[in-house]
């Protein structure tokens, strides 16, 4: 197993655990397990070049689009609605 493999491997094994415990914490109601899987979010401050800034600029994209899409259909229906 290649070395980059095996960084791979840590990563997923620490994103399920953090996501077990994130969903644990919203289901008992232990604030500082929800404390802990932020702190954990949060470490990481840019994307790893490659794969990581594609998958950024793909959620902005996606975002942007969501957003556009969304207030206009919103607004339509908003003026549309009869009040019985």
């Amino acid at each position: 197993m290649s070395e980059e493999t095996r960084r791979d491997m840590v990563l997923i094994v620490i994103f399920s655990l953090s996501s077990a415990i994130g969903i644990t914490s919203v289901f008992l109601g232990y604030r500082f397990l929800a404390w802990l899987v932020i702190v954990m979010g949060f470490t990481d401050y840019s994307p790893k070049p490659g794969y990581g800034q594609l998958g950024v600029i793909a959620q902005l994209v996606s975002g942007v689009l969501l957003l556009a899409a969304l207030f206009p259909i919103h607004i339509s229906r908003i003026s549309t609605f009869k009040n019985p």
